[in-house]
């Protein structure tokens, strides 16, 4: 497989394309292409496209006079029609997992790195880095990443009430960590036991951004 570099005004785009860029998703691309460079070439049959419309229009507003190219013309006529389709399909069935997107958002953000080239708009970012800053309406600050997720108040009144200070608190279902966080705040010492190591990073993110130190991985 080759890539060869193809001047952009050469390029057929597909008139048969059923795919739709609007002018914000265009934008983004082209921010994204000016930040990471072209990582993702062109599949053509010639010089018609097979797959990336987005990234052509991208490159015509980033002015652009050459941009990479994969040949595919060794396809069948019906493999590229139905290709043209998956492309864009396949990668809409994706799911996330919000527990590690907005840890690794977080990290993005303490870097000073633009969250806006990940693709995500304000709104949608908001409402993840919330997650982790804020509380929803119940008091539940991570009930958008863990459904049994309680606030903090709760285990602090338990532990208020029945477990002296320096004690130790045993939780064999860590979550997303909510019983340690209140152990740190009525300075007792916590012990958590989680099997989903989605919410393992979770747990130690947190009590790292809550204690400010950094945690350090044993083995038993």
């Amino acid at each position: 497989m080759q890539i060869k570099d193809v001047a952009v005004d050469k390029l057929i785009p597909y008139a048969k394309n059923s795919r739709t860029h609007s002018p914000e998703q265009i934008g983004q691309i082209a921010a994204s292409i000016k930040e990471f460079g072209f990582r993702q070439p062109i599949l053509v049959d010639g010089l018609g496209i097979i797959a990336g419309h987005g990234r052509l229009l991208a490159a015509q507003k980033l002015g652009l006079s050459k941009i990479p190219t994969i040949d595919c013309s060794d396809m069948t006529e019906s493999q590229k029609k139905a290709y043209i389709i998956a492309d864009n399909k396949i990668a809409l069935n994706a799911g996330w997992d919000n527990a590690m997107l907005t840890i690794e958002l977080k990290d993005l953000e303490d870097e000073g790195f633009d969250l806006t080239l990940t693709g995500f708009d304000d709104k949608e970012l908001d409402a993840l880095l919330n997650v982790i800053e804020g509380s929803s309406a119940a008091g539940n600050e991570f009930s958008k990443i863990h459904k049994a997720t309680f606030p903090t108040y709760l285990p602090e009144n338990i532990i208020q009430n029945f477990c002296p200070v320096k004690g130790s608190i045993l939780d064999t279902f860590g979550g997303t960590g909510t019983t340690m966080i209140a152990a740190e705040k009525l300075s007792r010492k916590s012990y958590l036991m989680e099997l989903d190591p989605k919410y393992c990073d979770v747990i130690v993110k947190r009590w790292e951004d809550f204690t400010g130190k950094q945690s350090v991985l044993t083995e038993l």
